[in-house]
């Protein structure tokens, strides 16, 4: 845990490191009172305190509280504890590094005191810290191991002549979704409307949604949220403005082309029903009062003609008015 004093432009965080102490047990307030009696120091000195891996990380309250912690720190000399400035380490990714190596010795697993010896052999400089990365078999024949250097050497190198090349690990950027607007951005000072995000409009939300599935950003035929969205930011970066209008014109000719599509699947299935309805008889309307109800073919059927005579009456009032004006 590495903080920034508002006194001092640097980092003024201090490492206290214990491993296998009784003091691990103790709370961050436990552990402002046994620094407090060993060194003798006021506990305004002491700022935030967090547990990490190693112990905790004690952030002073000004860059003059942090000198006189680190003139004092011999104090902790008898108990078993270690207080020293925190230390910026660099991660080195090294994959592929075989389970077991066959030597002289016989068949030997590799351990972390073998990894170190043999990462000093080839670069010139033994890791602080050697862990597992990811999730590994234990059964797999290799291993990847991250590395941690103070100060790291120059990555490219290999172990046992079998690794992969190591590199250095950096940090995966995260990408932004604010699920309010269904924007590819942060969720601090959106100014944006909320938007539905299964179509993407503004008038209405996604529950009382009924309109067709579409990206906001893209105009494909899938939600905002998608992962399959062209317009979603990557690793390297979020697109620019020509590959978001290149984007969402292609994304409107594949979201018009599936309406379209489903209008025919819709009319096909429509003219099916009427092309497979039995034969009815055309009832007379005084004798529709007294008649049983009217079946679903047979509304069918008489929906389709009131359809086509209306369409009918509208050409002929179309063509009137155009005689007309004439």
């Amino acid at each position: 845990m590495q903080s920034t004093s508002t006194y001092a432009p640097k980092n003024t965080t201090l490492q206290s490191r214990f491993p296998e102490h009784e003091w691990r047990k103790l709370s961050p307030a436990g552990i402002r009172e046994m620094i407090v009696k060993h060194l003798h120091v006021s506990l305004a000195s002491i700022g935030l305190i967090k547990p990490v891996r190693s112990g905790f990380a004690l952030s002073p309250c000004s860059r003059e509280a942090r000198e006189e912690l680190l003139k004092v720190s011999g104090g902790l000399f008898l108990s078993g504890a270690k207080l020293e400035p925190a230390n910026q380490w660099v991660p080195l990714l090294i994959p592929t590094v075989p389970r077991s190596i066959n030597t002289l010795q016989g068949h030997m697993e590799v351990t972390k005191e073998i990894l170190s010896d043999e990462i000093e052999r080839v670069s010139s400089v033994r890791p602080e810290a050697l862990k597992f990365y990811g999730n590994h078999k234990p059964d797999a024949p290799h291993r990847t191991w991250l590395a941690l250097f103070i100060k790291p050497p120059k990555p490219g190198f290999r172990v046992f002549d079998e690794s992969g090349i190591t590199h250095v690990l950096k940090k995966q950027i995260a990408i932004d979704f604010w699920k309010r607007c269904n924007g590819h951005h942060s969720s601090k000072f959106c100014s944006r409307a909320p938007s539905c995000g299964n179509c993407g409009s503004n008038m209405h939300t996604q529950d009382n949604c009924k309109a067709a599935t579409r990206c906001r950003n893209c105009g494909r035929p899938h939600r905002s949220d998608s992962r399959r969205c062209l317009a979603r930011p990557t690793r390297l970066g979020a697109s620019t403005k020509e590959q978001l209008r290149a984007y969402r014109e292609a994304g409107d000719r594949e979201f018009q082309a599936t309406i379209r599509a489903r209008v025919a699947e819709e009319k096909a299935s429509a003219m099916e029903v009427v092309i497979g309805t039995p034969e009815v008889t055309v009832v007379a309307p005084e004798e529709r009062e007294t008649s049983h109800p009217i079946s679903g073919s047979l509304y069918q059927v008489e929906r389709t003609e009131s359809i086509i005579d209306n369409t009918q009456q509208e050409s002929v009032g179309s063509s009137a008015d155009s005689n007309m004006e004439l």
